[in-house]
């Protein structure tokens, strides 16, 4: 039973490898033309679509694409990591140890960012 369940969570990451690429971009593509689109439309009912400033229009339009390609490529690794953690799981004895040491690790790291820049607070207040 552990077996087929381990075969569908690699299946299912193989092929979020395999469109990794193709369904945020095509989502991007998407989401431009459709912003496009709108745009147009409502210039429309004023009479005619001008675009005023190219370059801004066209500076728009790329980080617009590349913010929605980044978020759907994160989202992406995001299941594609929990299906590898569910595959872990079910394979192997796997220990909450880890988690623990890894969770102290975070902290303690956290602790002496935020005291570094407590310091460094109390120095630029004093100076």
């Amino acid at each position: 039973n552990d077996s087929n369940i381990i075969n569908t969570l690699n299946k299912k990451i193989s092929f979020c490898r395999s469109m990794g690429l193709v369904w945020p971009l095509l989502t991007a593509v998407s989401y431009e033309i459709l912003v496009i689109l709108i745009n147009m439309i409502v210039d429309f009912d004023n009479g005619s679509y001008i675009i005023h400033n190219w370059n801004r229009f066209i500076l728009i339009s790329l980080v617009l694409f590349i913010v929605i390609f980044l978020v759907n490529m994160f989202g992406n690794l995001s299941y594609i990591t929990a299906f590898k953690l569910q595959i872990r799981e079910l394979s192997e004895d796997y220990s909450d140890e880890r988690f623990r040491r890894m969770k102290k690790i975070i902290v303690f790291i956290a602790v002496i960012i935020l005291s570094a820049f407590l310091i460094y607070g109390i120095y630029i207040a004093v100076r």
